[in-house]
């Protein structure tokens, strides 16, 4: 039985406002890969958050990247599997400081 896959793709000009994307998980699954890929180089914050289902009160930071005239981030996990349960996400998000540039997000997760 082949697994399930959920990718999330969006993209947000920087001067209308910041980058916030979330691929929500539909049964048990893993973090594989999140990217960031702007039109050109930027300054701007790139943040991955857990969204829980329990609520805010139980969101964790995976990380944040401060990116100084940078196109590219990924995250991937250190070894660790970040595994969600039904219902739970990861968040994406890119602050537009210095409004300029197009950026891209994508987020993929695999069953578990």
């Amino acid at each position: 039985m082949a697994r399930q896959i959920v990718k999330q793709t969006g993209s947000q000009d920087l001067s209308a406002g910041a980058l916030s994307l979330t691929a929500i998980a539909s049964v048990q699954m893993e973090l594989a890969l999140i990217t960031c890929k702007a039109s050109e180089g930027i300054t701007e914050t790139v943040t991955v958050t857990i969204d829980q289902s329990e609520g805010s009160d139980y969101d964790v930071k995976l990380d944040s990247q401060g990116l100084n005239s940078e196109q590219d981030y990924i995250y991937k996990s250190n070894g660790d599997k970040i595994i969600l349960n039904a219902g739970d996400g990861i968040k994406l998000a890119c602050t537009n400081a210095n409004t300029t540039g197009i950026v891209y997000g994508k987020i993929i997760l695999i069953e578990t």
